[in-house]
């Protein structure tokens, strides 16, 4: 049987010294205990969560413990605030042996969105509409007439200090990607029981509509007379260059590497 007390902690004592149960003076704070079942085959594991300000509220808080134990979804997270397991979640990656581009983009979006806006968020509290407003607000338009802060350890570096207009829905989801993928390693870990990322945000708008209306692509015939401009008017020591970019597709740091 899954249990569960609610008790309040204050300074108040007996004749004896002891601690007064339930005290009824306009002070202290309010906790609970709740079992999550056994450790070590019969040695009972018991939790204890404190701080509410009323009776109340450490009740409604513990029924939502023990429903959670019951429906089989509890999680221990260790209270893990989202800053603690981001970086956490990076030295994983780094003993991976992944890629130190990925390492760094990462840490570009922990650094400069997510850890700013949610690090002092409890992993096991944060929600879907948390992220989906931190990806709505990076959608609006930058405030040029606000300086990014310099320095060492100052947000607002790398891609998101850079001084656009506007972030393209393109670049907005690879903020979502980078915070999905964190949360799914929590969500394996048995840190938190659902990951809030997953899926598309619905507040976000497609990234293929814009893609079709930014994205220009010249025609055939554009291309060979651009080549022709340049092979027979202004004989442009990088026409060959420019004639494999046409020819090959290759992307421009592929080109530039070229002998």
């Amino acid at each position: 049987m899954i249990r569960g007390s609610v008790y309040k902690r204050c300074q108040c004592r007996d004749g004896a010294g002891r601690r007064v149960k339930d005290c009824g003076r306009p002070h202290g704070s309010w906790g609970f205990t709740f079992d999550v079942g056994r450790r070590g085959g019969s040695r009972r594991r018991q939790l204890v969560r404190s701080g509410f300000a009323s009776r109340e509220a450490a009740q409604q808080a513990l029924a939502g413990e023990l429903s959670a134990v019951a429906a089989g979804v509890w999680v221990d997270d260790r209270n893990l605030t989202v800053g603690t397991w981001l970086q956490t979640w990076l030295r994983l990656l780094e003993q991976a042996g992944r890629s130190p581009k990925t390492l760094a983009n990462y840490r570009g979006h922990v650094r400069d969105v997510w850890g700013p806006a949610l690090g002092g968020v409890r992993l096991r509290d944060l929600r879907r509409v948390d992220l989906e407003q931190v990806l709505v607000d990076l959608l609006k338009p930058n405030d040029r007439s606000i300086r990014p802060p310099v320095g060492p350890g100052s947000v607002g570096r790398g891609n998101v200090g850079r001084r656009v207009e506007r972030r393209t829905v393109a670049t907005v989801e690879s903020y979502h990607r980078t915070i999905r993928a964190a949360l799914s390693v929590a969500r394996r870990r048995g840190l938190i029981s659902v990951n809030p990322a997953l899926g598309r945000m619905d507040a976000l708008p497609a990234a293929s509509a814009e893609a079709d209306r930014e994205l220009r692509v010249w025609e055939p015939a554009q291309i060979a007379s651009f080549l022709e401009y340049l092979t027979g008017v202004t004989r442009d020591p990088l026409a060959v260059l420019y004639e494999v970019a046409a020819y090959t597709g290759l992307r421009r740091g592929e080109l530039c590497g070229l002998r």
